[in-house]
């Protein structure tokens, strides 16, 4: 043969084996040792039972016959004729091998699973002589001797040497192997989502469209069970903590929220009015009370009593709806108050409402027991507190609530709720879910700050009394840790006091001395929250000398002040002001009393943290 004949079948012989080698790659299973006696030709083997993969003698030895394979995958060229390329070293097209060139194979490649070392017939096909057994055909879907199982796939359940894996059983009655995972034995097997006390990583209550709560698992079927969380949206019950409605549970109609007619939606179990028609005539606000980031104003209902309505932050259900997580935009009516309200106090995240006949209802947070019923179970419907007399003054703090009580004539403090800066007196524990008397004294005036209260004693000698929190001298004394015993503030002289207030780590007391009214405030100072002009704070009271004349309602926030004065009704507010909640038309702290601008002729103010309200002249809340 010429040279230039010798060169192109060498260059045909190379094509044809990159095409070999790449359409054999294509069917490799998963990256795991394929098998010879599939009738598919893998890439380390020429043909496969009846499979030459379109080989000819011609092709692989230029030569004719008749060509077939050999149970070990390679060809079997004994009735072909010879050929020119076997045994020069180089691994043609036809050829396994070709001397030592054995294209990477194995003995394991060859399907002899303890390994051996691989040859080169002279023929240039596999010598499996020192190959060392058992041979094995894993993985064409056959159950041969030697194996436990035979899936076909070597994917899950039957292991790549044809056995078991833990978790799993297989059948065999039929090809291929029918491997299952096995339900109650505690492993956690692909394609079980749980199994015993084992659950997939990643899944709990939440994320699979259900209330906190503990996921569980069926013994039986191994599928999960959602008995231990705490219901779903969709399940028709109300989880009264989560939901508004679900399903077709929707209590009232549209009138029960200020609307004329219509019915009630439930869409993602939160109530929706689209079917309510237009508002019946609304009347007006007369009180307004303001929590750490909520609100909430009564309104006549038209017939002789008041409805209550709460918006803003209502994460721990504390506008009297649940929408655990959200806010509440709009006015929403608080049900379930079975008497006219006569006092509002909501707290940081609580509120809590008196009634005509002197009982306390309060809902919300109640992880300190400040709503007063005994536990420690939050509630986004009011409870009734624990009270054995009526109430006739009610205050809230931050995480405490507080009311003055008539025991047989004498008016009393009861307190519940945190304690853990001594706001509930002499108490040693941490906080109370029931009342507690933490003054003997008799009181006619009572308030709660953040982490303090204060009262005016009834009788003779009159003072203010002040417990809690005192980091600050907010109850009058040297700064310090709280003050559990209620001690008199030093420094207010008058037999007339006409209110006192308790902001978050400040006081003010207006007194009357000889016919004058005088405002002065104590504790805190550092954004000018008692008046005076600077940052300096006091444990003894310092006068507001801004303030000249009476003032008909006073109120005090976390970080600053308001009073509502006699004349003109003026509102002057003084201390913190970042957000723009003192509403005096410039921003920057107020360190003496600024009027704000409107509106004007206020009849109810009210501060907590960081916002105001005042009950305009049209009767509207405005912020």
């Amino acid at each position: 043969m010429n040279l230039v004949k010798r060169t192109t079948l060498l260059v045909v012989a190379a094509l044809a084996m990159l095409a070999f080698s790449a359409c054999n790659l294509l069917l490799e299973t998963r990256g795991r040792p394929d098998r010879c006696g599939d009738s598919v030709v893998d890439h380390w083997e020429q043909c496969d039972g009846a499979n030459l993969n379109g080989f000819t003698c011609a092709q692989v030895d230029q030569s004719v016959g008749d060509l077939s394979c050999y149970s070990d995958c390679t060809f079997n060229v004994s009735m072909c004729g010879g050929g020119e390329n076997c045994g020069d070293g180089v691994q043609d097209a036809g050829e396994q091998c070709d001397g030592a060139e054995l294209a990477g194979a194995r003995c394991w490649d060859m399907g002899y699973l303890e390994g051996g070392e691989l040859g080169c017939h002279t023929n240039c096909t596999f010598d499996v002589s020192n190959c060392v057994g058992p041979f094995s055909f894993c993985g064409n879907g056959e159950l041969n001797d030697g194996e436990a199982c035979d899936d076909g796939d070597l994917a899950f359940g039957c292991s790549d040497d044809c056995t078991v894996e833990a978790g799993w059983e297989c059948d065999n009655t039929s090809a291929p192997s029918a491997c299952t995972p096995i339900c109650g034995d505690d492993l956690l097997a692909a394609g079980e989502t749980c199994d015993g006390t084992r659950i997939a990583e990643g899944l709990d209550c939440e994320s699979q469209g259900h209330y906190p709560g503990t996921l569980g698992c069926d013994a039986a079927t191994c599928a999960l069970d959602f008995t231990g969380c705490g219901g779903a949206c969709g399940d028709e019950v109300i989880q009264i903590q989560l939901e508004e409605c679900d399903g077709a549970g929707i209590s009232g109609d549209c009138t029960n929220w200020g609307f004329a007619s219509g019915g009630l939606e439930c869409t993602a179990c939160l109530l929706g009015f689209a079917g309510c028609t237009a508002d019946v005539p609304v009347e007006p606000f007369f009180k307004v009370a303001v929590g750490g980031g909520h609100t909430c104003a009564l309104r006549d209902d038209g017939l002789g009593g008041s409805d209550l309505y709460c918006w803003g932050k209502n994460d721990h259900g504390q506008c009297g709806v649940d929408s655990s997580g959200k806010f509440r935009p709009t006015p929403t009516l608080v049900a379930g108050i079975p008497e006219a309200v006569t006092a509002i106090a909501p707290g940081e995240n609580h509120t809590c409402v008196l009634v005509a006949t002197g009982q306390v209802y309060c809902w919300g947070d109640n992880q300190f027991g400040q709503l007063g019923d005994g536990s420690t179970t939050s509630s986004v419907v009011p409870v009734l507190v624990t009270l054995a007399e009526p109430a006739v003054v009610l205050a809230a703090g931050a995480n405490h609530t507080c009311a003055l009580v008539d025991e047989g004539g004498q008016t009393l403090v009861r307190c519940w709720g945190d304690n853990q800066h001594g706001q509930l007196g002499g108490l040693a524990d941490p906080f109370s879910s029931t009342p507690v008397q933490p003054a003997p004294d008799a009181c006619s005036a009572l308030t709660a700050g953040h982490d303090h209260n204060c009262v005016v004693t009834a009788d003779a000698p009159y003072g203010v009394l002040c417990w809690g929190r005192n980091d600050e001298g907010q109850v009058g004394t040297t700064p310090g840790p709280g003050v559990p015993i209620p001690t008199v503030v030093a420094g207010l002289t008058s037999d007339t006091f006409v209110s006192v207030v308790a902001g978050g780590r400040h006081t003010c007391a207006q007194v009357d001395e000889a016919g004058v009214w005088r405002l002065y405030c104590w504790g805190g100072n550092e954004y000018g929250q008692l008046g005076t002009g600077d940052t300096l704070p006091s444990v003894t009271p310092v006068h507001v000398a801004a303030i000249t004349g009476n003032i008909s309602l006073i109120a005090a926030a976390r970080r600053n002040t308001c009073a509502l004065m006699e004349v003109n009704d003026q509102l002057l507010c003084w201390g913190s002001n970042e957000f723009g909640q003192l509403g005096v038309g410039v921003a920057g702290d107020q360190w003496t009393p600024s009027e704000v601008v409107e509106p004007a002729m206020r009849t109810s103010i009210a501060f907590f943290s960081d916002h105001a309200c005042v009950i305009a002249p049209d009767s509207a809340v405005e912020q």
